[in-house]
């Protein structure tokens, strides 16, 4: 992973004028696809999706209140692991999901029961720590 500076450079990562308005709505947003979908009956895919992009949801309302705008996919876990919101693990296991992501929704991956069963329970645990660091700088 690079640093997340890399991507400053790269322009892939833009200054914004912190932006409180964004960032709630984007918390909104978050909240909104993550309870539609947690608790569940029966694990899916887009159970999964919805998870990883409340996750992404909560990170880009993070970098909105620090003044940052993101193109690039793996700069938002870059700038939580830079700022110590999340460990080295937390970061892998993220940008894993990213990748699953990906694979589920460009590549038709499907996913069996038990795979979910064991990722969807990351999902929360990253959201709800994320969530958590987000409702603190905006409520």
């Amino acid at each position: 992973m690079e640093q997340f500076e890399h991507y400053i450079s790269s322009k892939e990562v833009k200054n914004i004028p912190s932006d409180l308005v964004l960032a709630r709505n984007l918390l909104k947003d978050a909240r909104e696809r993550f309870n539609t979908f947690f608790p569940y009956r029966k694990p899916t895919k887009f159970i999964f999706e919805n998870g990883y992009e409340a996750i992404r949801e909560l990170i880009d309302s993070i970098l909105a209140l620090d003044g940052y705008e993101s193109s690039s996919p793996e700069a938002p876990v870059t700038f939580l692991l830079k700022m110590n919101k999340i460990t080295e693990k937390e970061a892998d296991t993220l940008e894993y999901f990213r990748q699953l992501q990906n694979q589920s929704k460009f590549s038709g991956k499907q996913f069996e029961e038990k795979e979910l069963q064991k990722i969807l329970p990351q999902i929360r645990e990253i959201y709800e720590k994320i969530r958590k660091i987000v409702e603190a700088r905006v409520i």
